[in-house]
């Protein structure tokens, strides 16, 4: 059986209030004004019938991608050294921590793309900067990412893409052996919570809830 996994946190702030100015030139207007969010999408899974973790070693691992890549408008993904028609063939072509990302029609103020390479040995939830540069360029930036059997992604979004991508992957949940459960990652917070799928599957903790074919959000 698959379990697909569809973690969202949005509304994470792209910088603090004082991080561009001196605190003693801040007003109280500046103080009001609603500081700049971004949102990070994590897609991962297991396939219980062996114990195997890792977005791609799902049975249903084609057509999640599939879903993901139409959620996302079918585009042009820039990568590195070029770039790819589908978001299958990427994510077979880099390794992990080497960025992907769709640019936005006007993106004047931009990273070097050779910046957004990370380690996952060292990365945090903190942004960093070349990230949050391209966030507020506009662009969109995915990451293949280390799992425990095989590789997951990561999605950063300054637009909060959650229902672009949700409308699709929810048209796989009436698939046989397959489950869906969309994860606010606020609530999960510890590795056992993580992989609740191995202890309570049928009792998930709060923040994690199945979805069917007929659920609204």
């Amino acid at each position: 059986m698959d379990i697909f996994k569809f973690f969202f946190h949005h509304d994470l702030p792209l910088e603090s209030r004082n991080e561009a100015r001196d605190p003693d030139e801040l007003s109280l207007e500046d103080f009001m004004k609603p500081l700049p969010t971004y949102s990070r999408f994590y897609l991962t899974g297991s396939r219980l019938d062996d114990e195997q973790f890792g977005l791609n070693k799902l049975n249903q691992y084609k057509p999640v991608i599939e879903a993901v890549y139409a959620g996302l408008g079918n585009p042009r993904l820039h990568g590195l050294d070029k770039n790819y028609s589908s978001l299958a063939l990427a994510l077979e072509a880099i390794e992990i921590g080497v960025p992907l990302w769709i640019p936005a029609e006007n993106d004047d103020d931009t990273p070097a793309p050779e910046e957004l390479r990370w380690n996952p040995d060292e990365h945090a939830d903190a942004v960093r900067q070349p990230l949050v540069k391209a966030l507020k360029a506009g662009w969109i930036v995915l990451y293949k990412d280390r799992a425990k059997n095989g590789f997951d992604l990561q999605i950063y979004s300054r637009k909060n893409i959650y229902d672009d991508l949700f409308a699709p992957l929810q048209k796989l949940s009436g698939t046989e052996g397959f489950r869906f459960f969309s994860i606010n990652s606020k609530r999960i917070q510890s590795e056992r919570k993580f992989y609740f799928e191995t202890w309570t599957l049928d009792r998930p903790p709060h923040g994690a809830e199945e979805v069917f074919p007929q659920t609204v959000k």
